[in-house]
């Protein structure tokens, strides 16, 4: 395990020990926000939010406020949507996806910028 790693389990120990996660748990909704993460692609990606690809519809998925509200599906307005958080297991796999996406993106743009500064 990365230090990253036993850090964010850290956080989510702690949030599980303080009571602070806002959302209650769904096994059902961790296998399927795993089942997001291995199997589908991700189409898009804001300050805020994830969305994954299933078999053509897309889903939404809360990736703000670690860890106390991270990872549950999110539609505005919140009525069309059960929000529940998953295993901090799943959490841990959901901020690993998004912070190598924008390693990959900061890799990038420097990648980008030495290309400028050879010509």
């Amino acid at each position: 395990m990365k230090r990253k790693n036993i850090l964010d389990a850290m956080q989510c120990g702690a949030s599980w020990l303080f009571g602070r996660y806002q959302r209650p748990y769904l096994k059902e909704w961790d296998d399927y926000l795993n089942y997001l993460i291995d199997k589908c692609g991700v189409v898009e990606e804001c300050s805020c939010t994830i969305t994954f690809n299933d078999n053509g519809e897309n889903v939404k998925v809360w990736k703000k406020n670690k860890y106390y509200a991270y990872g549950y599906q999110y539609k505005f307005p919140s009525d069309e949507a059960y929000e529940f958080r998953p295993s901090f297991r799943t959490m841990i796999k959901l901020s690993n996806l998004v912070d190598n996406r924008e390693q990959n993106r900061v890799n990038i743009f420097a990648n980008e910028l030495r290309q400028k500064v050879k010509k």
